[in-house]
């Protein structure tokens, strides 16, 4: 919607200064920009004043003949009035038989056709100007949005509209616009302005066209104000032009809200090639063009092209021109302040021949209806399934509730399966206007034109809003919208019929977005119907049961047409077009159902055939001889020739001529199109592809040159097509058949076998490895050995290559080379059974094929896996017997063997032999053995003394220390490497990560976060599943969710970390559903950590009945026996639930012994609810069985001092001491300014301990104020009150609250991590010191997090 105002500038249009000069050397004056009359006014005589620069007084010339002058360029021109300059929009006379070029200056209103002052809306459809007064009802301002008048509204619903007629006496007069979109005027851009040798003045011009004059004419996605700049351009007279418009780029029209010549142009449209290409790319390539190209013209001060009378005359001339005042009205609707241009009269100069002028023959109408793109007017042969399809919808939208509405169309390609359902809709569209049904929202939605299957919310939700989100926002609102009833948008009231082309190709790996769209409509106020298309019969079936019972229960097949259909579809589109015999249509009809059915092809032969017919009659017409011989009609012939093109491939016998360069030139283009999946390429990517195939084959590089002349005849042959560009490396080159092609019977390739072999060593993957397969088989060249083993040796590669495949490969190869069974022996070692290699180096020995060094190195790797040390022990005696024990790949081999089956005396005994011939892979070999089985010292040793390192020695070293739990150390290894510039990998990575996220080390993992994100990792299931571990050990388990939802891949492990996750954090809740989520919708099986996680959830959350659920389906339903872990966590559940006897029936019922973990979980139980007794046996119990460990004391303890008999805590003191057992001391980490703070209770040491005191002493008085109380419970001396307040108030977690808030922002997070269980008044303190000082405080214990905010803690105290 525009609001059609006067403009004292062009809309957006650039000043003179922001346009480039070309040269600035030839740069001239520009006119002022002051505004010109709006009426036409021609010059007197009849000339163009143009602005030059005037030569010096001093070194005038004498003016030269005529015959002496030459064309002289102009970047501007004042001609009749008007200002032109190249690169201005322009209309242009489009007929020469026109005397007059009546037309209105200033657009009238379509109601009351007066102009006036008052402010016009322009109709979006029909794009007529309305004054707001004139409207019923009238408007008071200009809406926001798209405006449609109240006629065209009508035309809409069917109905008859009768437009207002003009007053007697006043007729209706067109406006430039409306002759243009009416193809009574054209439209171009002027690229230069010259003067020729007569007088008279030209331009250049490149035309514009509107979207009807295209081949695929006007799209519903065209705006009315849309037009096309075109490939063609021609001379013609500036009498020609009539008046300036304004073609505008996307941006600028969006911000262009007055003015009536105003159009959008985003593409160039090719007249040739029937094709559109968007104008910024081109744009980008003509700068390349313009930055190495001459100046199309020069102004030069010595130019003399006018005498100097002609000159002060045309000045003259020009000021009175524009010192007039301009008629146009201040509010006029398209005035553009009256810059009207143009004659009166015109008319006697030719008008250059323009293709839009030729009148379409009856081929080329036939051509053009019988495009794929194009819509019939009606869609025979369908009318029972569209009779159906119908039904369908008509039962669904008259169900208010449209519940379970769903029905699946499949067929085979080309069988009119959307088109009928398109139909449908638009007969329903009319019965809705008639109001026979209700009104509905109708969704189109094809998979093809999805970035990936999720967008499809996105897209939805986009449809009935009119807003644009994220998919993940939009499937949450769409949730809300067909599962709760929830509304949104102005079509909520309405059933919505969502139409999904393609429908295979939203199946994702655990099928969730299929799951989530079909069950949609079985929801009670959803209003959802869903139609489903795909070319797979079998889809449902192959689905999830719970997919395909929504999915399959209404289902309706299109099945192929017979010839007779396709006779009909073809000629109904060829109707009142006399164009083709009546035996050709039959015969492209018959050909087609013989082999598929499908109606696209025979259109397209049938096109095709047109085509052929077309250029034939053209051809002869050109000949004056033959231009009466000409058969009008296509035959029998044309429709075979085109039959011959489309299923017998002629451009095979082209190739099977060319040469061995041609080829390979046809080899690195197929390869770089496969590579990159892309339709095209440049030659520069194509030239450093046909050089890597020459080197990698032994040919010499034939050049670029020579390259280039290969690609002109390649092209002369219509083998490849390619496009113009600055330089030969930037032309962008495109196949002109469809595949690789084999050349038949001969048993030679289009690649021959030297490219087969280069492509080979380029496959990526297993699914390229099979095409190549395929193609070495119907070429015939299965059986050459040498190419079957690279075939295998790319398999081999792979990380996970197919066993059965690879070795019904191996079986084929009639006599395997060595080289062929060592890649077999290779895929052994990746498969489930790695010691089969071993039968096969028998059958080498039998066959007397002799191994070489890779042979032992692939054994020993497959006895690696296997942990097979005798049989290794056995390979490697074969290695010596051969001699070769001493080739280093061997070696490597042999350390790693022994590393793996625990024999690290071999493993060093194999590594200092033949000390003196160790590579780095030797090293790292037994860097990683030492690592490995925990000798983290004698690992450090071979790391100092490796006479060089690399990313593989830093990782295994760091990864060393993390796993023996010297976090300190791995970290401080970790910044040595960073020091020396190694370059990270992702190992390093996932241990520095799993060592932040023990030491609860946020600053640090975020650091190592933000390093993978600088050097671009990818975000694979170790590194993202190490991050979320990361955060949530860290205490933010936001940004953990936030990543477990954004990674592109998940595995078992993935989902255990952000179970374990939120129940640490006390999320129970979360932590089920996501139990559920991961068995339900992806498919997984849990593991035994995964009950872990789910159990510890219910044991911080009380869930009780739960936590006895998931015990008990553990076992009956996943098959998984519960381990001691599990048993502690329903032992704790229990405890801490006061069901203490069923914990401890629970430890009597065990299979396997107790072991002192879990009779320490009860007995912290008895202390938590004061059973003494069985706490009293328990203890003691556990000083037996281990009586080094302290907690055991220190719990029994506390059971006394609950129930203050000192005696017996003095008692087990005693004890303690006397096994020279010391209770372990509470610390506290916090991390703040970069390093990391230790405290201990009482803690003096510290560089800022007075500072701490201070602020510590201002808590105690803070929160003695707001209530506190000090419990003293958790003192297990018999000591006084007082002194007993004086002990918890120096407690380690509260010096660290303290140093925190000395070093940290006000409302900054204080983070602290504790080794031990907080007590009881220190929980209290953390609750009361959030809701005082207005901070949060989040702290990891021994046991979970608590998160301190508002005086609240996310445990609810239930820890």
């Amino acid at each position: 919607m525009a609001d059609k105002r006067d403009l004292q500038t062009p809309p957006k249009k650039r000043s003179k200064s922001s346009r480039p000069s070309p040269d600035p050397k030839s740069s001239s004056p520009s006119l002022p920009p002051t505004p010109l009359s709006a009426t036409p006014r021609r010059s007197t005589r009849r000339r163009a004043s143009l602005r030059f620069p005037t030569p010096p007084p001093k070194k005038r010339k004498a003016p030269k003949s005529t015959a002496e002058k030459k064309q002289v360029f102009y970047k501007k021109a004042v001609y009749d009035g008007g200002e032109f300059e190249v690169g201005d929009d322009v209309y242009v006379k489009r007929r020469e038989d026109e005397d007059e070029v009546e037309v209105q200056v200033e657009e009238q209103c379509r109601v009351c056709f007066k102009s006036g002052k008052a402010v016009m809306i322009e109709c979006d459809d029909c794009l007529c100007g309305f004054h707001l007064k004139c409207l019923k009802p009238p408007l008071k301002e200009v809406p926001q949005g798209d405006w449609v008048c109240g006629f065209c509204e009508a035309r809409r619903l069917g109905k008859e509209v009768q437009l207002p007629t003009p007053p007697k006496g006043k007729k209706l007069v067109r406006t430039f616009r409306e002759k243009l979109l009416s193809s009574d005027l054209w439209a171009a851009r002027i690229e230069s302005i010259w003067k020729e040798l007569d007088g008279t003045y030209w331009c250049r011009v490149r035309w514009y066209v509107i979207p009807e004059e295209t081949e695929a004419g006007r799209q519903p996605h065209n705006l009315r104000r849309e037009i096309y700049r075109t490939n063609d351009s021609a001379n013609i007279e500036m009498e020609s032009i009539l008046q300036h418009c304004f073609v505008m780029n996307p941006k600028e029209y969006a911000k262009a809200n007055e003015g009536d010549d105003v159009f959008l142009c985003e593409y160039e449209y090719d007249i040739h090639w029937y094709s559109f290409k968007r104008l910024a790319e081109i744009d980008d390539d003509e700068e390349d063009d313009d930055a190495e190209s001459d100046e199309d013209w020069k102004l030069d001060k010595d130019s003399d092209s006018d005498t100097e009378e002609e000159v002060e005359f045309e000045e003259e001339s020009t000021k009175n021109i524009l010192a007039k005042p301009s008629r146009a009205h201040e509010l006029a609707a398209n005035s553009h302040k009256g810059r009207f241009y143009g004659l009166q009269k015109i008319g006697m100069k030719q008008i250059p021949k323009h293709v839009r002028c030729h009148k379409q023959t009856a081929l080329e109408r036939a051509k053009s209806t019988l495009l794929l793109a194009s819509l019939p007017k009606s869609l025979p042969c369908r009318d029972k399934e569209m009779l159906e399809i119908s039904a369908f919808i008509k039962g669904a939208i008259s169900d208010d509730k449209c519940v379970g509405r769903c029905l699946y169309i499949h067929g085979v390609p080309g069988t009119g399966k959307t088109m009928s359902v398109l139909a449908v809709m638009r007969n329903l569209r009319s019965e809705v206007d008639a109001g026979s049904i209700r009104p509905y929202c109708f969704i189109e939605i094809n998979g093809l034109k999805l970035a990936s299957p999720e967008n499809i919310y996105r897209v939805i939700y986009e449809a009935l809003s009119g807003h644009r989100v994220g998919w993940k926002k939009a499937l949450h609102l769409l949730n809300e919208r067909f599962s709760n009833g929830k509304k949104f948008g102005k079509e909520d009231d309405k059933p919505c019929i969502l139409l999904i082309d393609e429908l295979d190709l939203l199946v994702t790996r655990n099928q969730s977005v299929l799951y989530n769209i079909l069950d949609w409509p079985t929801k009670p106020n959803s209003k959802l119907v869903v139609i489903g298309i795909a070319n797979t019969m079998d889809l449902p079936e192959k689905l999830l049961p719970r997919i395909s019972s929504r999915m399959g229960i209404q289902r309706l097949c299109f099945g192929p047409y017979n010839y007779r259909q396709l006779q009909e579809i073809i000629s109904s589109r060829l109707r009142g077009i006399d164009a083709f015999e009546k035996q050709a249509i039959e015969f492209a009809s018959r050909k087609v159902a013989a082999i598929s059915g499908d109606a696209r092809r025979a259109l397209e032969i049938c096109r095709r055939a047109a085509e052929i017919t077309d250029y034939r009659i053209k051809k002869l017409i050109s000949t004056p001889k033959n231009a009466s011989e000409g058969k009008a009609l296509v035959g029998m012939s044309e429709v075979e020739a085109a039959i011959q093109e489309m299923f017998q491939a002629p451009h095979i016998q082209v190739m099977k001529t060319c040469s061995k360069l041609s080829k390979i030139y046809l080899t690195a283009m197929v390869y770089e199109l496969y590579k990159t999946g892309m339709g095209e390429t440049t030659f520069e990517k194509l030239a450093m592809t046909v050089y890597n195939l020459c080197t990698s084959n032994g040919e010499a590089f034939p050049g670029h040159d020579t390259l280039l002349k290969v690609g002109c005849k390649l092209g002369e042959c219509r083998i490849i097509l390619c496009e113009s560009g600055a330089k030969h490396r930037l032309q962008k080159l495109q196949l002109n058949f469809p595949s690789i092609c084999t050349e038949g019977k001969q048993g030679t390739t289009l690649v021959g076998q030297m490219g087969v072999k280069s492509l080979l060593q380029l496959i990526v993957s297993v699914q390229q490895t099979k095409q190549a397969h395929a193609h070495m088989i119907v070429s015939g060249l299965t059986g050459n050995t040498q190419v079957m083993a690279h075939l295998l040796c790319t398999l081999s590669l792979s990380s996970s290559p197919p066993f059965p495949y690879s070795l019904s490969l191996y079986h084929s190869i009639p006599s395997p080379s060595v080289f062929a069974s060592n890649n077999m022996i290779r895929c052994f070692s990746h498969s489930p059974s790695p010691p089969h290699s071993l039968l096969l180096y028998s059958s080498m020995l039998l066959r007397h094929a002799k191994p070489n060094n890779y042979t032992f190195t692939f054994l020993l790797q497959a006895c690696s896996v296997a942990s097979a040390l005798p049989e290794g022990a056995q390979v490697h005696a074969h290695a010596i017997t051969l001699g070769f024990a001493d080739f280093v790949f061997v070696r490597n081999a042999l350390i790693h063997l022994y590393s793996c089956c625990s024999s690290l005396e071999c493993s060093t005994r194999a590594f200092e032999d033949n000390a003196g011939s160790q590579d780095i892979v030797t090293w790292n070999s037994m860097l990683s053995a030492f690592v490995r089985h925990g000798q983290i010292d004698n690992a450090r040793k071979v790391f100092d003394k490796m006479p060089k390192r690399d990313v593989v020695s830093w990782s295994s070293v760091i990864s060393g220390y993390v796993q023996n739990g010297m976090l300190e150390q791995g970290l401080e290894c970790f910044k040595e490497m960073r020091d020396k510039g190694v370059r990270l990998n992702e190992a390093t990575l996932v241990s520095v990560l799993s060592a932040s996220a023990q030491m609860g080390l946020l600053e640090h993992g975020r650091l190592v976060h933000s390093l993978a994100e600088s050097f671009k990792f990818p975000l694979t299931v170790s590194l993202g599943t190490a991050l979320i571990d990361m955060y949530a050990k860290c205490g933010c388990i936001q940004q953990s969710r936030r990543l477990f939802s954004t990674m592109p891949a998940r595995d078992i492990w993935t989902w255990n970390v952000m179970i374990c996750g939120l129940a640490s954090h006390g999320l129970a809740k979360d932590a089920l559903q996501h139990f559920e989520r991961l068995t339900n919708e992806e498919g997984l099986r849990p593991a035994n950590v995964t009950f872990i996680g789910v159990l510890g959830a219910c044991s911080r959350a009380g869930l009780v009945s739960e936590g006895r659920h998931y015990f008990k389906i553990m076992t009956d339903k996943y098959g998984i026996q519960p381990g001691m872990e599990h048993y502690g966590c329903m032992v704790d559940l229990l405890g801490r639930a006061g069901f203490v006897d069923e914990a401890a029936e629970m430890i009597d019922k065990m299979t396997v012994p107790p072991d002192p973990v879990l009779w320490a979980t009860l007995l912290g139980a008895c202390r938590m609810h004061g059973s003494i007794e069985l706490g009293e046996k328990i203890g003691n119990k556990l000083i037996q069985l281990d009586p080094t460990h302290d907690g055991h004391y220190v719990q029994l303890a506390s059971i006394y001092a609950k129930a203050k008999k000192w005696e017996d805590v003095v008692r087990v003191r005693r004890l303690m001491t006397a096994k020279h057992t010391n209770k372990a001391a509470g610390w506290s980490l916090i991390e703040a300014q970069g390093k990391v703070h230790k405290f201990v209770a009482g803690d003096r040491e510290h560089e800022r301990s007075q500072e701490i005191y201070k602020m510590l002493e201002t808590i105690v008085t803070r929160i003695a104020e707001a209530g506190y109380s000090p419990n003293v419970s958790s003192v297990l001396h018999d000591i006084g009150e007082e002194e007993k307040e004086n002990a918890i108030k120096e407690h380690s977690e509260r010096l660290a609250m303290a140093f925190g808030m000395l070093v940290t922002g006000n409302g900054d997070c204080i983070r602290i991590v504790k080794n031990l269980r907080v007590c009881e008044d220190c929980h209290e303190v953390s609750k009361i010191i959030s809701n005082v000082f207005g901070r949060e405080i989040i702290v990891r214990d021994g046991s979970r997090f608590h998160h301190f905010k508002e005086g609240k803690c996310s445990c609810l105290d239930y820890w």
